[in-house]
């Protein structure tokens, strides 16, 4: 494989080459919905391959393949449109949806799907690069280490074997990959968690305007929320909220609906000028958190941190922020 197309090497510590940017495609147990997700997987060499497989749906119907000593078919796309690594991101368990459905929505046309030459799957005819093969019951080959989403290195440890049966491409085929950690790999992700975590937090604070999970806070650790405050409480509730939302959350900012929840300048402006510790911020120790995250692997689990950063109600004027009364219009001097 590694003669028709590169496969590169991201980091100094990298254990190998590694494909990261393909769609995994699998059915399910039942053989009517598909289970697609970007999983990275370590060159082994000839036709071989490992995978990392997080999801506990994905370990599961695999578990089911092994218990039976038969090995998991599988598909791997390369080079396929936005809206289907959007879609990719989405919760399995949370919506027990097929993502390729959500990816014809979101395009808002059907999408072509071909069969492929050595497994029972189907995958997309747009597709530049199909990668064929089946998962190996029973067999392990070290993975990592791997420069990961945090900007870290992850553990080396045994993971699953694939061994590619077909690949198939387009003439003069892209062959496309993502940088891990970059924001190439975070945006994807952000903008599927934001969606969940709006729909959450709104159930207990109908009030909520937006939620922004910034990508300095690795698209997944941090997020900030802007409420329209009508009760005292509003804050810590949807802060709460927001922890039960996403396992992966750790620290929730929420604020008044006159913050700009996009400017890093303008929320840290509420922290300041808005927060006292000892009454608007809490702590939850030792909840579950996220397997990349190296500071959540010194002992398990994480704390969380919630900040209400919004003023009492009440209290407007003494928290009215100043403004210019000329409005500018650079059309009229340019």
């Amino acid at each position: 494989m590694a003669d028709l197309f590169p496969i590169p090497t991201y980091h100094a510590d990298d254990s190998g080459a590694y494909y990261v940017s393909g769609i995994l495609v699998v059915k399910d147990l039942s053989g009517r919905k598909r289970y697609t997700s970007i999983r990275r997987m370590q060159y082994l060499g000839g036709n071989r391959t490992n995978i990392l497989i997080t999801s506990n749906e994905l370990k599961e119907q695999y578990a089911h393949f092994e218990k039976l000593g038969e090995p998991m078919e599988v598909a791997v796309m390369f080079g396929i449109v936005p809206a289907v690594v959007l879609s990719s991101q989405i919760s399995t368990h949370l919506y027990h949806t097929d993502k390729l459905d959500v990816a014809g929505a979101l395009l808002g046309q059907s999408l072509d799907v071909v069969k492929c030459k050595t497994v029972d799957l189907d995958v997309l005819a747009e597709a530049e690069i199909v990668l064929e093969g089946r998962m190996l019951p029973h067999e392990r080959e070290m993975e990592g280490p791997f420069g990961e989403l945090a900007g870290y290195y992850g553990f080396r440890s045994p993971q699953p074997i694939v061994e590619f049966s077909a690949v198939t491409y387009r003439n003069n085929a892209i062959c496309q990959t993502i940088f891990p950690s970059s924001d190439e790999e975070k945006l994807p992700m952000a903008l599927v968690r934001e969606a969940t975590l709006f729909s959450t937090v709104r159930q207990v604070v109908p009030n909520i305007k937006a939620v922004h999970i910034p990508m300095g806070g690795v698209a997944r650790y941090h997020a900030v929320i802007q409420i329209e405050k009508k009760s005292e409480g509003d804050g810590k509730q949807a802060a709460l909220a927001a922890f039960a939302s996403d396992k992966d959350l750790k620290h929730v900012v929420v604020v008044n609906d006159d913050v700009d929840i996009f400017d890093s300048d303008d929320i840290e402006w509420a922290v300041a000028t808005r927060v006292q510790a000892s009454e608007d911020i809490f702590i939850v120790p030792g909840a579950k958190g996220s397997p990349l995250e190296a500071s959540h692997n010194l002992k398990g689990v994480s704390d969380k941190m919630g900040i209400d950063a919004t003023y009492p109600l009440g209290k407007e004027e003494l928290f009215k922020r100043t403004s210019i009364p000329v409005k500018v219009t650079l059309e009229d001097y340019l």
